[in-house]
């Protein structure tokens, strides 16, 4: 999701644009009301409207900026048109924007915003398509998070605590909305997620203090009488809502339920997965075109796959030498804390080689964890949080569980492309960067920031990490399972895979055990159609400009002088990348040029 960092009614600081360079040329525009806006005024008024946006149904966003009057997210077909509506008015006042009053940074500013309007501005029309009861969707919601960890250290705390539990109720309305607007119009959570789906909610329902801590043991700050408001307010509006949203699941809704998966299925479906797809990977190839190039990825892969088999002395066939892969106890861990040894060596054999190739550091450290264990039943893998004030280190949080089916032969590959030189080093320089608006600054779009790490991950191989051909494997086949997501992605959602089509596909062509496949393929298809195309499109866009600029520059061409473009300018649809590096090459022709 992108982030925007600016201005919001209880947020108690004022935002100054640092967009550096040139001044605005002195060209203007009416803003209608006979007053004049220079086209740089206009663009930071939108991109406070744009702000607006994102953080009124964000609640890391309003945690992160101390929003004091916190609002949990509205999930009604009312708001999405109210927010697809305010993105065209923007979109319509960026209309008023002159590209040739704005200086280089601006220019980029102008382009993200407008792109990122223009998804949000299709949003509404798709509404009924999303699913954000998927437990994995509904985690990153963070409505129980925020319910779990409030704090209450004096009474004003617990009247705020209480009128969030009262949004609370608001909130399962509207989610309910959502799911019966759903049944509507034909259009249902497949089975296979919906059964996994009810028995967590039954959960919540007999033991609702997992939710509500304070039903089972009141804060001691907590005033008299608070725990009894508490559980009056749980039992006369939450409770019937929990109930409710149970039997309509497992009910009407689930008599319902297709077998089937992915967006083809659905009145509209294959239209949505095209929205997706490009909100994914940021530019506008079709989903045929992303099916295609992730074959002809696949392929390629294969080709120096097949010659490291050779260079090992391994004369049979792929599967066989994937069965081998499977049993060698050296490519398992036996504890969770061995897994997170392995994991560090890495990159602590990398960092010797980062100035050769980087300009630029964060400050922020990094460290490696374990995941949640309640989360590591819905997640195939781990994932990297960025630096907090309150978690000042960069986190990549492991799968601990299972660890006989997890091979740990990609285990470099993996680590650089989530800390050093991937999400990491790009995050933290990002959120670091004084030199662009702090809103550029909390802004993410899966193509470049996964595309990145991805690259990172391959970029790696130049800095000699892969010497050892187990580990150059390991590499490889990361780059092919990023590249079979362009292809069971694209097949399910656009091209009416069944699910084993695409079990039986990422078998044939990944070392993904039968557990990863089968949590992989439900989030392609259910929980998060077309999120993962931008990792394997993202690194192969930034190579192919890397090589671009190459070509362009000859022998002036600068490798750390590259990274820092991409880097300074912070996450950017590839659309804007692809020209933004054209500005770059011209950049280095006049530094070079006598």
């Amino acid at each position: 999701m992108t982030r925007f960092c600016r201005l919001l009614g209880a947020l108690a600081f004022a935002l100054v644009l640092h967009f550096g360079c040139a001044e605005p040329h002195d060209g203007s525009r009416s803003d209608g009301a006979g007053s004049v806006s220079s086209s740089a005024e206009i663009l930071d008024e939108v991109g406070e409207g744009f702000f607006q946006l994102e953080v009124e149904s964000d609640l890391w966003m309003q945690n992160k900026y101390g929003v004091e009057d916190v609002q949990l997210p509205d999930l009604s077909h009312a708001y999405a048109e109210r927010r697809s509506a305010r993105a065209r008015e923007l979109l319509e006042r960026l209309e008023q924007v002159d590209a040739l009053e704005l200086d280089h940074s601006q220019w980029v500013t102008l382009e993200i915003i407008r792109w990122d309007l223009g998804i949000i501005a299709e949003q509404a029309r798709f509404h009924w398509l999303r699913f954000p009861i998927t437990r994995y969707n509904f985690k990153w919601l963070g409505v129980h998070d925020l319910l779990q960890s409030f704090e209450i250290e004096e009474p004003a705390d617990a009247a705020r605590y209480l009128e969030l539990v009262g949004q609370y109720s608001g909130f399962l309305a509207s989610l309910l909305g959502q799911l019966e607007g759903q049944l509507e119009r034909s259009i249902a959570l497949p089975r296979t997620e919906l059964d996994q789906v009810v028995p967590s909610w039954q959960e919540l329902l007999d033991s609702p203090s997992t939710v509500f801590p304070a039903l089972s043991s009141p804060p001691e700050a907590a005033p008299e009488g608070f725990q009894g408001e508490l559980a009056e307010l749980y039992e006369a509006e939450v409770r019937p809502l929990w109930q409710r949203l149970v039997d309509f699941l497992g009910g009407e809704y689930s008599e319902a339920a297709p077998e089937a998966v992915g967006l083809y299925q659905y009145p509209g479906g294959k239209e949505y997965y095209a929205h997706l797809a490009r909100a994914s990977i940021t530019t506008d190839l079709s989903p045929e075109e992303i099916h295609r190039l992730g074959l002809e990825r696949i392929t390629a892969v294969d080709e120096r796959q097949a010659a490291i088999r050779g260079e090992l002395g391994f004369e049979g066939s792929r599967a066989e030498f994937r069965d081998l892969l499977a049993t060698d106890p050296r490519l398992y861990a036996a504890a969770p804390e061995e897994v997170h040894d392995r994991l560090m060596a890495h990159v602590e054999r990398l960092e010797p080689q980062i100035d050769a190739y980087f300009e630029r550091l964060p400050k922020a450290p990094y460290q490696v964890t374990r995941l949640d264990p309640d989360l590591e039943a819905t997640m195939t893998y781990g994932y990297y949080d960025e630096s907090t004030p309150s978690n000042p280190r960069g986190t990549y949080y492991f799968n601990g569980s299972q660890l006989d089916q997890r091979s740990l032969l990609g285990a470099a590959s993996l680590i650089y492309h989530e800390l050093f030189p991937g999400h990491h080093l790009q995050v933290a320089l990002q959120n670091e960067n004084e030199t662009i608006p702090d809103y550029r600054r909390e802004s993410w779009h899966y193509a470049f920031g996964e595309g990145w790490a991805e690259y990172a991950s391959m970029l790696a191989e130049e800095m000699g990490m892969y010497a050892d051909p187990w580990d150059l494997y390991g590499r490889l086949s990361a780059e092919s399972f990023f590249a079979t997501r362009l292809v069971v992605d694209t097949g399910m959602n656009h091209f009416g895979w069944s699910r084993e089509r695409a079990r039986e596909f990422m078998r044939e062509n990944t070392l993904s055990s039968d557990t990863e496949i089968e949590t992989e393929t439900l989030r392609y298809a259910v929980v998060k159609p077309a999120q993962a195309l931008g990792y394997g499109f993202g690194s192969l866009e930034i190579l192919r400009l890397r090589e671009h600029a190459q070509s362009e520059l000859g022998e002036d061409f600068d490798i750390r002088r590259f990274h820092s473009a991409l880097l300074d300018y912070g996450s950017m649809p590839l659309a804007v990348l692809e020209r933004h590096v054209d500005w770059f090459i011209e950049q280095e022709r006049s530094r070079t040029t006598p």
